[in-house]
């Protein structure tokens, strides 16, 4: 029996097949997380700083960062809010 190896650019090609999707769904994630954060946000009159997903207790989130105005003209404030996908 020959040893019939995969030509190398077919291997090339399925690595960059995997890496195309990988970074599609990483980028639909972190639009999603975005979109949950905007609306997170109107509801509580704050303004979203960035939104990704993550993992919090084995489970996947939403971290999203929002400014919260602060009274008296003093700065935001930051906080890091964790929401459902």
């Amino acid at each position: 029996m020959k040893n019939k190896s995969i030509p190398k650019n077919v291997t090339m090609v399925v690595g960059l097949l995997i890496a195309v999707v990988f970074i599609t769904s990483f980028a639909r994630a972190a639009e999603t997380c975005f979109d949950v954060g905007e609306n997170y946000a109107k509801q509580n009159n704050v303004s979203v700083v960035a939104a990704k997903e993550a993992l919090k207790d084995g489970r996947a989130v939403c971290e999203v960062v929002v400014l919260r105005e602060a009274s008296n003209g003093n700065r935001p404030k930051r906080e890091v809010v964790y929401l459902p996908l």
